[in-house]
């Protein structure tokens, strides 16, 4: 009875490995890019065909939204305060030269299609001056998740509040 699951136990104890280091487990007999199949004790190849990392590549462009081009996509002055958030100065090693550099990449393409879609033009200024609020005061370390409960927050409570709140703290 025990030799029956031994196969079972050995196949879960490799299942959870697996998903504890988060991909695939490299097998003994994985060297030539071939996995040992469980059951039938064959090599099946594993490796990736052109056509299948093109497929992979597409997926990725359709489903990932380039950020910087959703953000020229927004109105001007929701764009300038937008980028006042994640501008950073860069300095060259060699000239010592300072440049701003607009780090679009902070951002998500669809919170930035969620701002964009956000109406009135009111809320949306009101929700990037929050968020230009908060980098003064505090550390953000994503800007994407911060943007978008903003933007919840407007959606189930309005942004004249927030308008409020945002005048009160620029006369202080």
């Amino acid at each position: 009875m025990a030799k029956k699951y031994a196969d079972q136990d050995d196949e879960d104890r490799e299942l959870a490995m697996m998903a504890l280091q988060g991909g695939e487990k490299q097998m003994a007999g994985d060297i030539r890019g071939k996995k040992k199949t469980s059951k039938s004790g064959t090599y099946v190849d594993k490796k990736v065909s052109e056509t299948q990392l093109q497929a992979d590549k597409d997926t990725v462009a359709l489903l990932v939204k380039d950020a910087e081009r959703v953000a020229l996509t927004l109105p001007e002055d929701v764009r300038e305060v937008l980028a006042q958030c994640v501008t950073v100065k860069v300095v060259d090693t060699v000239t010592q030269d300072e440049t701003l550099v607009v780090r679009w990449n902070k951002f998500d393409g669809d919170v930035l299609e969620q701002l964009k879609a956000t109406s009135p033009h009111e809320a949306q200024l009101a929700a990037v001056k929050r968020l230009h609020g908060l980098t003064k005061t505090s550390r953000i370390d994503n800007f994407a998740s911060s943007l978008s409960g903003i933007l919840r927050t407007i959606a189930r409570y309005g942004y004249e509040r927030l308008n409020q709140q945002q005048e009160e703290a620029d006369t202080n």
